[in-house]
């Protein structure tokens, strides 16, 4: 929830996403940041927190407070176990379908080499998308030295399309 509430005090609308078990959780921790923000006399966004399961994101994502199109979809700290790389990709497509102009991040730390050779090969078979990592050197020298990746993703230009990925 770090990422939603950052824009959430930034003054976006932010629909964060979790799974059952840690919806309460997320909930808690956004609201908290947003109270926190308002005390200091900010004017604030508004975050919704949600339930998206990546194994029935076609009956979750209809439910979702704020309908589509999004203008970003942020994922973090979502490859780490091999059996959710393609319910996780399979709800990332579904949210682009719905919101083409959409830009993409993510970013996870790298808990399996394996899981994570295995994210990024199935990442590059979805052909409509551009995917670029973001260079080590790039992020900031505190998660240079632990196992992290960023990565940005883009559709290919197209009608409607999200612009790909800069090299910046």
């Amino acid at each position: 929830g770090l990422v939603s509430s950052a824009a959430g005090i930034l003054g976006a609308t932010v629909v964060s996403t979790e799974m059952d078990m840690m919806l309460p959780l997320l909930g808690r921790n956004t609201s908290r940041a947003l109270e926190f923000a308002k005390g200091d006399g900010r004017r604030v966004g508004a975050v919704h927190a949600c339930r998206l399961d990546w194994t029935t994101h076609e009956a979750d994502i209809p439910k979702l407070p704020v309908p589509p199109p999004y203008d970003y979809i942020f994922a973090t700290d979502v490859v780490y176990v091999e059996d959710y790389l393609k319910p996780f990709l399979d709800t990332i497509n579904a949210l682009l379908a719905t919101s083409p102009k959409a830009h993409v991040y993510i970013a996870s730390e790298i808990r399996d080499v394996h899981v994570h050779a295995k994210f990024l090969d199935r990442l590059a078979s979805y052909n409509h998308l551009k995917c670029k990592a973001v260079p080590k050197k790039k992020l900031p020298k505190e998660f240079q030295q632990w196992k992290h990746a960023a990565i940005v993703v883009g559709k290919r230009v197209g009608k409607g399309a999200a612009d790909e990925p800069d090299d910046d």
